[in-house]
């Protein structure tokens, strides 16, 4: 597979373990080919923080073949890894974790469902109707990133942990393919007012979440001025508000 050591996603040197294999399937058990498995160190209190990586180090991406299979080598022996599984058509998984062994290690099926969808409609504070980009995005366990902004935006839209629209002239939006018992957060964005959102949206097995109002109210400006230890105006300096 090209791996060149036994390498976690931040760097961490330790013992080889051995491959860790495994399949994606759907909801009547058939094979999902071309799925993305992605998978990074696991946080755990105590620990030194996992760092994910913006740039998807190829030994810990995986897509399946034709039998939904994929397979995973020379990870470190018990070192904690969640899996996440993206596949346009179906809704993403956040997998159980597991722990790389010193043997060859057979996870149990990861099985994607349909999903269900969040919609809602986008508009000012008079209740009228206002096109927005709106951004769906997934919660997740608060691993540390590297990277850019940019390159982590990027990296989530890949992945599917980010996900896009724009409400259309009647302020109606709708994602597809969100899986039950994961949480997320919309947000909308319209020029000239500011940015509306709403946390946690949270989908639940077998009931389809009500429709979400994204209100956006006018918008406020905040400026400032970035300086140096001696003073002197910064430029290039990153913002984030």
């Amino acid at each position: 597979t090209g791996n060149t050591g036994p390498l976690l996603s931040h760097g961490t040197e330790g013992a080889v373990g051995a491959a860790v294999v495994g399949r994606v399937l759907d909801e009547r058990g058939q094979p999902i080919p071309e799925a993305m498995v992605w998978i990074s160190e696991r946080w755990q209190f105590g620990a030194s923080p996992a760092v994910v990586p913006a740039q998807e180090d190829p030994r810990f991406v995986r897509m399946t073949d034709a039998k939904g299979a994929f397979r995973f080598d020379r990870l470190i022996a018990g070192a904690e890894m969640n899996v996440w599984v993206h596949h346009p058509s179906y809704a993403p998984q956040l997998s159980a974790p597991f722990s790389a062994r010193d043997e060859v290690q057979e996870l149990p099926p990861i099985v994607l469902e349909s999903g269900i969808a969040i919609q809602g409609v986008t508009q000012d504070t008079g209740g009228n109707p206002l096109v927005a980009r709106v951004e769906l995005i997934f919660q997740d366990n608060g691993n540390f990133r590297s990277g850019t902004l940019e390159e982590q935006r990027a990296q989530d839209i890949r992945i599917g942990k980010l996900r896009v629209t724009e409400s259309n002239d009647r302020g109606q939006f709708s994602f597809p393919n969100v899986g039950s018992g994961s949480i997320w957060a919309l947000r909308g964005i319209a020029e000239g007012y500011a940015t509306a959102e709403i946390m946690p949206v949270i989908v639940q097995s077998g009931k389809s979440p009500e429709p979400q109002v994204l209100v956006m109210d006018t918008e406020h400006v905040i400026t400032g001025l970035v300086l140096n230890d001696e003073r002197q105006p910064l430029s290039g300096a990153v913002v984030n508000v």
